[in-house]
């Protein structure tokens, strides 16, 4: 693998010529030249070289007539290119966007919020009393009705809420006339063990959750 270096002039980059293995020209005299400890940073962080990159013994850094040699493949490499060398035509070519052998950041992902723990889960019509279920202190009632096929059109939906030993907890409830209708009713410090009492003509879901 031939291994190049790149020219830093004034902030400006030019390519200086392949060596590793190949003769530098005459006019490169490299009696001028010093080899400083160079360190590099690539977006703020540091980037030792790869095997590939350098080889055994090579410096990272030449600097000749105030002119910065670097190896061409490892700062191509840090910056996410890629070197291919044609030994044919002398020719090093450097190809943008090719797969950085770099750390991609972690990814952020936002977890979607846990589904809230269903305590009852209940669909009739007509009256019927629940079975009895535990509540904690914070809970919400979700509850829909629909009584569009009832006579008329409309119709009654109510939901009360008992103690499990048959005493009354919650008079308000729900309380609704009409052809259907769905909301969600929120319990605050109302821990129990709980069971609902629904009073309709119609067809009608309740859903108790934990809050």
């Amino acid at each position: 693998m031939k291994r190049g270096w790149l020219a830093i002039v004034s902030g400006s980059a030019l390519l200086a010529g392949l060596v590793g293995g190949a003769t530098a020209s005459a006019a490169f005299d490299l009696s001028s030249c010093s080899v400083p400890a160079f360190h590099y940073l690539f977006n703020g962080k540091a980037q030792a070289p790869q095997a590939t990159d350098i080889a055994a013994g090579d410096p990272n850094v030449i600097v000749c007539n105030g002119t910065s040699y670097v190896p061409i493949r490892y700062v191509a490499r840090a910056l996410g290119a890629a070197v291919s060398w044609d030994q044919s035509t002398l020719t090093a070519s450097i190809t943008t966007g090719a797969a950085s052998t770099t750390t991609p950041p972690a990814s952020s992902t936002t977890s979607a919020p846990p589904a809230p723990t269903s305590l009852l889960d209940v669909s009739g019509s007509g009256s019927k009393s629940t079975q009895t279920f535990t509540a904690p202190a914070n809970w919400n009632l979700n509850w829909s009705y629909d009584c569009s096929k009832f006579l008329g059109g409309t119709g009654n939906f109510q939901v009360y809420i008992y103690n499990a030993d048959g005493t009354l907890n919650d008079a308000t409830g729900v309380n609704q006339l009409g052809a259907s209708g769905s909301d969600t009713e929120y319990y605050h410090n109302a821990a129990g063990s709980l069971y609902l009492v629904v009073n309709s003509e119609c067809s009608w879901t309740v859903v108790a959750t934990a809050a």
